[in-house]
């Protein structure tokens, strides 16, 4: 696999995480409909007004990584700053929710933490 290739797998690989991410995080998100419609020109963006935990995150990138089988330890690395990097969900339930009151939207509890 040559390079170019090589980065368009990873950035499809990107999207898969992303929409799982997205799925899981609070509240859900279609993530493939929202990247067809465009990234937001007023108010948050939409990474900051979804909450899923770090830990959570990292589950599902290592679970999608290990279906896809990267060939290597780099691949993996690039995949998982680009996700990180990208536009995950908000790792920060006050952040989260700070956004959410000033886009008018109601707060979000952290599931994962009952």
């Amino acid at each position: 696999m040559n390079w170019q290739q090589f980065q368009k797998k990873a950035e499809e690989i990107v999207h898969q995480i992303l929409e799982q991410m997205y799925k899981e995080a609070e509240p859900g998100m279609n993530y493939r409909e929202q990247l067809q419609k465009g990234e937001k020109t007023e108010g948050e963006p939409h990474y900051k007004l979804h909450y899923l935990p770090l830990k959570q995150q990292r589950v599902i990138v290592q679970r999608k990584l290990r279906e896809l089988k990267l060939p290597n330890n780099k691949a993996e690395q690039i995949v998982k700053s680009q996700v990180h990097m990208g536009a995950s969900p908000s790792t920060s339930l006050k952040q989260v929710n700070r956004c959410r009151k000033k886009e008018g939207l109601e707060p979000v509890e952290d599931r994962w933490e009952k």
